[in-house]
């Protein structure tokens, strides 16, 4: 028993099973030691080859899953309009701070 054999899980599944089954073939008329320690030998056992045959080979699955395909992403359109730049000179003007740089329409005469 230890880190790398834990055969508690097992025993505390089998035990049960043992004593039912123990008792439903009447080895219970032996006395309470006789009964419990055929019982706990026979749940150690059971214990044993569940964790040798099931258990142990579950566990390295443990940290799978299934891989999912990936998804290819979709080209972006060739005129996508890009991205507006922002410089790191300090805050932008807003309307009205300053002098305007938009031309102003020229008059037109009639």
């Amino acid at each position: 028993m230890g880190r790398k054999n834990d055969y508690s899980y097992g025993i505390y599944i089998y035990g049960f099973l043992m004593q039912q089954l123990f008792a439903s073939l009447g080895y219970n008329r032996w006395g309470y030691l006789p009964f419990s320690l055929l019982s706990l030998a026979a749940a150690v056992a059971c214990a044993w080859l569940s964790w040798h045959l099931i258990e142990r080979h579950a566990m390295h699955l443990k940290g799978w899953t299934p891989r999912l395909p990936r998804r290819r992403r979709a080209p972006e359109p060739a005129d996508a309009p890009a991205e507006p730049t922002t410089e790191p000179d300090g805050p932008k003007a807003e309307a009205g701070d300053g002098p305007a740089t938009e031309p102003e329409p020229a008059a037109t005469k009639a």
